[in-house]
């Protein structure tokens, strides 16, 4: 049993790797947009404990609309972008990597998050800018806990076909924070 198990474990990895070969963004997209769906589901059910709260079925909705379509679709082409750029896995080459991603690409996928975020819950620019104004700062502050070191690893360590699987596993946890900072009750605005 335990033979037919790994052969089986076996063909699945190698399915999974042919896939990745031949749809590399439609599998970032099916990865990315799981993980964001049931990273806003843990996030929900975390915070929601001990309380009366239900669950929103719409924010999951948007949550997983935008780990569908903006995010993976930035990241897949911007990493590809960046391994063409700045090639190999040098301790200054990831220095330089881990520098781009965080201070350059990383305020550009929060931005477009919060701003895509805003706009599916039916709110206007206006609405956009204030809730960037509140929400990026904390957002941006807690992802330098997270994604430092996890990007360290990615660039030295991961190879360039799974990196957008790592990041996206890395980025369930992350998604939980996301999520709570994102839908988080402002005192300053009063938006959820």
């Amino acid at each position: 049993m335990t033979s037919l198990t790994f052969q089986a474990a076996r063909r699945a990895v190698v399915k999974c790797k042919t896939f990745f070969d031949k749809h590399y963004l439609l599998a970032n997209i099916g990865v990315y947009g799981g993980l964001y769906c049931l990273g806003d589901i843990t996030c929900q059910t975390i915070s929601h404990a001990n309380t009366e709260l239900t669950h929103d079925w719409q924010r999951t909705k948007r949550m997983t609309i935008i780990g569908c379509t903006v995010l993976p679709i930035m990241n897949t082409y911007f990493y590809r972008v960046l391994d063409k750029v700045i090639i190999g896995s040098s301790s200054r080459v990831v220095l330089l990597k881990l520098v781009v991603d965080t201070f350059a690409w990383a305020p550009v996928c929060f931005t477009a998050f919060i701003s895509a975020i805003t706009l599916l819950e039916g709110k206007g620019w206006s609405e956009v800018k204030e809730e960037l104004i509140i929400k990026f700062p904390p957002v941006f502050k807690n992802s330098l806990l997270v994604w430092p070191l996890a990007q360290a690893v990615n660039f030295a360590f991961v190879h360039p076909r799974f990196r957008m699987v790592y990041i996206s596993v890395i980025g369930f946890c992350w998604v939980n924070v996301l999520s709570y900072l994102k839908h988080k009750v402002s005192s300053t605005c009063g938006m959820q």
